[in-house]
């Protein structure tokens, strides 16, 4: 469903021309990759009240940044973005340079704690061909790429190469379906591996 649901947005945005400002940075696209994002926090949360303040906290909190990555938190409320060299090393305010800072070892604590605690769960579930382990693996290579072609143009212009405005317009509509799609296969991912955890138990 979801995988249909893309299609019909790329052909949509594809063949007529005005549906494709949905897709634009603040569409409703986009608003949708967030909240599906913020559901995936909100599953995990559910699905493991006992342990959500303890060893797997950090699954739900790496959706939470994603659901504010997505709403760009990450530069909505400071003079520059969070991940912009010019905040720490420019004039913006001390208050400013701390929350980045504290922002960024955040998301560092999470990335380390899912290596650490989740990545062998992860890597054994894809040489046990699981399914919920393979969709979050589709997910993370579709959030790779949408990250790879996010301001093309931009990124290709500090080599001096120049892109058509129609190729950018193209990859921006492949980077939010991409984002979007990667979003829902999370959530899938996680009843997938609910269910599997639900048939051991009762096994």
């Amino acid at each position: 469903m979801t995988v249909c649901a893309c299609v019909a947005i790329w052909a949509s945005a594809t063949f007529y021309s005005p549906f494709s400002a949905g897709l634009h940075e603040d569409g409703p696209v986009e608003k949708v990759s967030a909240a599906l994002w913020g559901l995936c926090a909100v599953m995990v949360i559910y699905f493991s009240r006992s342990r959500v303040l303890g060893p797997q906290w950090q699954l739900w909190a790496l959706f939470v940044v994603l659901c504010s990555r997505e709403l760009d938190f990450d530069k909505r409320f400071l003079s520059e973005g969070i991940l912009q060299l010019r905040l720490y090393s420019g004039d913006a305010p001390i208050w400013e340079k701390a929350v980045g800072l504290m922002v960024v070892l955040l998301v560092l604590t999470i990335l380390l704690r899912l290596l650490r605690l989740n990545a062998p769960g992860f890597v054994s579930g894809l040489r046990h061909f699981r399914p919920w382990a393979w969709c979050g693996a589709c997910a993370v290579g579709f959030v790779i790429v949408a990250k790879s072609i996010d301001g093309i143009g931009r990124k290709l212009g500090e080599f001096g190469l120049t892109l058509d405005p129609a190729v950018i317009e193209t990859a921006m509509i492949y980077e939010e379906l991409l984002e979007l799609l990667a979003a829902a296969l999370i959530a899938w991912s996680i009843c997938l591996l609910e269910t599997q955890l639900r048939r051991a138990r009762v096994g």
